[in-house]
């Protein structure tokens, strides 16, 4: 379980967050939509523990974020892996900064890779690999350490079509898997590959809904509509 209590971070002038509560329970696939300057990336960030609120409190099993970093896999909105080392050796490298010795490691990657289609390219530079395949890497790196909660910061933005299927399609297996998976995204469109939805803007969160309660309230549900008339209204 995951606890957002009332938390707010500014930096500077701009206020990132307002008053932001949130229970997400274990198992949840969540998705947070909004647009440039919303929020989102500062509320995934506060809930791993990279950025700490000026208000409120984060909780992990009611434990403070910096406590639970092993239960964490986290995929940047940047490609942070070394474009140098192959795709096998970034792999390995993650694995190790989780503690896993050589024998776990090398078996956890190769496991890992061939789950996200990647395994067949292992040998390759990730500096040569396409958008979609570096996400699929930076997923992986994400996963080698079978994380309990899997937070990924708009992964499909700037991939192709075909890619960006291809990742919902990984991310719904993880979750099925028993992985509780949050994710941030600018696109509307793809709140329909979750049950949870939250809608952010200007730092506070506007929607707190199940996909089926908002579908069940609004009649030809389309989120980026309730986005606006939101927004309109200054809410």
């Amino acid at each position: 379980m995951i606890e957002i209590n009332n938390i707010s971070k500014n930096f500077g002038q701009v206020r990132a967050l307002s008053n932001c509560s949130l229970k997400i329970a274990d198992k949840a696939m969540m998705i947070i939509a909004g647009g440039d300057g919303a929020g989102k990336t500062t509320l995934l960030k506060s809930i791993i523990g990279l950025i700490i609120p000026d208000r409120g409190q984060v909780l992990i099993n009611g434990q403070l974020p910096k406590t639970q970093k092993k239960y964490f896999g986290y995929m940047a909105q940047q490609f942070s892996w070394y474009k140098n080392l192959s795709v096998d050796e970034n792999m390995i490298l993650s694995a190790t900064l989780y503690g896993m010795n050589k024998d776990e490691a090398k078996e956890n990657c190769a496991r890992i890779l061939k789950f996200v289609g990647l395994y067949q390219f292992k040998k390759r530079l990730a500096g040569k690999l396409s958008g979609g395949m570096k996400q699929k890497l930076a997923l992986a790196a994400a996963l080698v350490h079978e994380p309990k909660f899997l937070l990924l910061d708009e992964p499909s933005t700037g991939v192709d079509p075909v890619s960006r299927q291809e990742l919902w399609e990984l991310f719904q297996q993880v979750n099925e898997q028993g992985t509780t998976v949050i994710i941030t995204t600018p696109y509307f469109d793809e709140v329909n590959y979750c049950r949870e939805i939250i809608l952010m803007n200007n730092g506070r969160i506007l929607i707190n809904s199940s996909l089926a309660d908002l579908q069940k309230q609004n009649k030809g549900f389309n989120l980026e509509d309730i986005y606006f008339k939101l927004t309109e209204k200054g809410e």
